[in-house]
């Protein structure tokens, strides 16, 4: 290089460096773009299935504690289940089936209040009832012995069997003017 400036073979080699890297770089551009769309849509479902989660807990602590020998305060099975919460009618928790999807319908026994309808991951959806004893569809259990309901999962039917979509927990804390028996599980 001279002080006059490049020569021509000098800035068709540039050209050529520049070339290919922008070339580089827009293949780079295609093969993320894609990975970047599942890994949003992957958030997307993990943030509604989190936010369902925590809406089927605060719901559910509306009336919890719930023990096996008051039927009477929680009963439900696979699709279905309702619980006293303070309003004229009982609150409901259901799973509605249309076609591929199903959705959580929650209600807060006041038929004028719209309620929540949450969507789910997959259409055949149930719950199933987990106490520190036994686990089933069914709530109270079969068995007679006292228990108290700690958690409501939700579970997917897929080809390998069933996988749990979200589990709320209940918490076992007790009204204000129970006196809690720990060996009961029961307010005295």
């Amino acid at each position: 290089m001279n002080d006059a400036g490049y020569t021509l073979s000098e800035m068709l080699a540039a050209l050529a460096v520049i070339g290919l890297s922008v070339g580089g770089l827009s293949l780079g551009v295609q093969v993320i773009a894609p990975l970047q769309l599942s890994t949003s849509r992957a958030v997307s479902k993990l943030e509604s299935t989190r936010a369902a989660q925590q809406r089927l807990e605060q719901w559910l602590a509306r009336g919890a504690p719930f023990g096996s020998q008051q039927p009477d305060q929680l009963s439900g099975d696979a699709t279905n289940l309702q619980f006293q919460c303070g309003e004229p009618a009982p609150c409901t928790a259901q799973i509605l089936t249309a076609g591929a999807t199903a959705q959580l319908k929650l209600t807060n026994g006041d038929s004028a209040a719209t309620p929540s309808v949450l969507p789910l991951t997959a259409a055949a959806a149930s719950f199933r009832y987990h106490s520190a004893e036994t686990e089933g569809q069914a709530w109270p259990p079969s068995d007679t012995t006292r228990q108290a309901l700690r958690s409501v999962a939700l579970l997917q039917t897929t080809s390998q069997g069933d996988t749990a979509v979200l589990e709320a927990r209940i918490w076992p804390e007790q009204h204000a003017i129970c006196d809690f028996d720990p060996v009961m599980q029961d307010c005295r």
